[in-house]
């Protein structure tokens, strides 16, 4: 029997992609980004249901990812957003790149050495990316190196420029920064338009940049959590599109009580006794921790509000909080306010640790808040081994393709 289960709702990623669709409007591509084995949701079957919504190209980090998706049967092209080397010599990546269905992002005149250390004669014309470090100083080339990194790239038959982006720093609170960023992408395309094919994409915006406002859209969207139906919770400078407010979450992460048993007022509970019982209890264990990726910040502490889940009995439902400190395998609740709603919980009753409703306590991102995490850090840490269940509406449906060991 499963511990706990994760639901992914591939309906509500469908209803996102279109949202997204319709927000973008049709001069716009949109490259969902998939990486971190799509934020923990499994990338080949959430990348599957991106494709069929429509997808012109999705991203991932590095080479590995890419393979694993080429080979689970995704058709659509695959940008590697990471300085990955290209890996064309005796790898099974080869005969995708040949097809043009692998692009890289080069990070600098010194990446672009490595890369063309990589290429092999015949290969057939890579598409590159030229992403560009406006600020983040994370990866992208320099500006002082870009005009000589494009006349570099279009000189070797070997591969092509597809793609010219950026990374933006802040663009969930900083719209002056964002906007300051698109600008100097803006201005190095207008200078070099005579040396860039009339083709290149310029692609800028993450997933708060496209929800914010339409301004640095360009030729592709690149967004990861927006079609998880986050991100709109992070525009903190008042900049929101309408039907940014339509994204709907679309995960959900269950478990069951393992264990019931009482506990007296003025008992402490887990290691270093953080928590202490206010009043005559019934505390409820469930086989989720750490390990699993129920995060140790997660935990409840006296003088702390404790977070909250969902507890589902025969007779109704309650909010109740954790009690005491996360363990590697196994998390405590006090279940007073079941018991004071006139519940009986018992063992095998549904907990509810994350839900898709936006205003409940146990809300991905209000989780995430408390714990000072993003909420895509969370999602990403859920443990392969958690069974990841695909459901289109309610009902659980079939992987179309094998995905990562231990996710089903």
């Amino acid at each position: 029997m499963d511990a706990s289960f994760l639901e992914v709702d591939i309906a509500a990623i469908r209803r996102n992609y279109q949202r997204l669709r319709d927000l973008v409007g049709p001069q716009t591509q949109i490259c969902p980004v998939i990486k971190g084995n799509a934020y923990g949701m499994g990338a080949t079957e959430v990348g599957r249901v991106l494709q069929q919504a429509g997808a012109s190209m999705l991203a991932v980090y590095d080479a590995n990812e890419a393979l694993e998706v080429l080979q689970a049967g995704i058709r659509c092209p695959i940008l590697v957003l990471g300085p990955d080397p290209i890996h064309v010599r005796g790898s099974a990546l080869r005969g995708y790149c040949n097809e043009g269905r692998v692009h890289f992002t080069v990070h600098g005149l010194d990446h672009w050495t490595r890369i063309q250390g990589a290429l092999t004669p015949d290969v057939t014309p890579i598409p590159l990316h030229l992403e560009m470090d406006t600020g983040l100083r994370r990866g992208g080339t320099p500006l002082h190196e870009v005009e000589s990194l494009v006349r570099a790239i279009q000189a070797d038959p070997r591969v092509r420029l597809a793609g010219v982006s950026t990374h933006f720093v802040s663009s969930d609170r900083d719209a002056a920064l964002t906007e300051a960023q698109y600008n100097m992408v803006r201005g190095e395309v207008r200078r070099l338009r005579d040396l860039l094919p009339k083709d290149v994409l310029v692609h800028v915006a993450n997933s708060c940049a496209t929800l914010g406002n339409r301004t640095s859209h360009a030729d592709m969207v690149r967004v990861g959590q927006a079609w998880a139906g986050f991100g709109v919770e992070f525009l903190s400078d008042g900049r929101r599109l309408a039907l940014a407010s339509e994204l709907e979450p679309c995960l959900r992460w269950s478990t069951t009580l393992r264990l019931c048993k009482r506990v007296a007022r003025g008992e402490r509970v887990g290691y270093h006794g953080e928590w202490t019982a206010v009043e005559d209890s019934v505390l409820g264990l469930v086989p989720v921790g750490y390990a699993a990726g129920w995060s140790p910040f997660l935990s409840g502490r006296d003088g702390h509000p404790s977070p909250q889940v969902r507890l589902i009995t025969a007779q109704g439902e309650a909010w109740v909080p954790v009690a005491g400190a996360v363990n590697m395998d196994q998390t405590v609740l006090d279940l007073a306010p079941a018991l004071a709603a006139g519940l009986s919980p018992s063992v095998g009753d549904r907990v509810e640790l994350i839900t898709p409703d936006r205003q409940a306590p146990n809300h991905l991102v209000r989780l995430a808040m408390h714990a000072g995490l993003r909420p895509y850090a969370i999602a990403c840490g859920i443990h392969p081994s958690v069974h990841r269940a695909y459901v289109d509406g309610h009902a659980e449906i079939e992987t179309a393709f094998p995905i990562r060991e231990g996710v089903r």
